[in-house]
């Protein structure tokens, strides 16, 4: 908290990346004090929460409505094959944040065993069908952990507003803070200076 206040004295922002276990009172202090949120929310499965994390999805959903109402949010759910990537988990997502504000963007990442976990990997089909099935409730769906995808497009022309491969990231599609194309507002939250950083990057930072 400390350090998010000292950030923010010196003009500059504050991200949070959080797995969204936090009480009510102190949540709302620290989110007071980001400039952007981004929210893992792992499965829409009670039991998933109390099995695999011990957690609850509860307090996380809570999480997540004070987030969307104090600071700039945004949520990645890493899918895991029979464990969160059926469709209908995928709707109850996509459903749920859509509820909040359907402007929220959502950050579906394909998932790679490592450590205890030895399920196979989440296969560039499976990201993509969730991608499609998201954007039917959500503006801003975005692929993670899939080479050459995640880039940001106009949702008024369809022009890439911004081009991302690895740690590189192309702007040329913006002029200003509008497409370069059509003249729409792009879908980013700036912060940090004049020149700042646009969200809806977190799978590449």
């Amino acid at each position: 908290m400390q350090a998010a206040c000292l950030v923010r004295d010196a003009g500059l922002g504050n991200v949070l990346v959080t797995n969204g276990h936090l009480n009510a009172h102190p949540a709302r202090e620290l989110l007071e004090r980001m400039n952007g949120v981004n929210v893992d929310l792992k499965s829409f499965s009670p039991e998933f929460y109390e099995q695999e994390l011990g957690g609850s999805i509860d307090a996380v959903k809570e999480f997540i409505a004070a987030a969307a109402a104090l600071t700039h949010l945004e949520i990645t759910t890493l899918l895991i094959p029979g464990r969160n990537d059926s469709d209908e988990e995928v709707e109850a997502i996509a459903s749920f944040i859509a509820g909040i504000d359907p402007s929220i963007p959502l950050h579906l990442s394909a998932y790679y065993p490592t450590y205890r976990y030895e399920i196979e990997a989440t296969s560039m089909r499976t990201v993509r069908r969730a991608r499609d099935l998201a954007s039917a409730h959500l503006r801003h769906v975005y692929t993670g952990n899939v080479a050459g995808e995640g880039s940001t497009r106009c949702a008024e022309c369809d022009s890439v507003l911004v081009r991302r491969r690895g740690y590189s990231i192309d702007l040329s599609g913006l002029r200003g803070h509008v497409c370069a194309s059509c003249g729409t507002g792009a879908p980013f939250h700036w912060f940090g200076g004049t020149g700042g950083n646009a969200s809806h990057t977190r799978e590449q930072a």
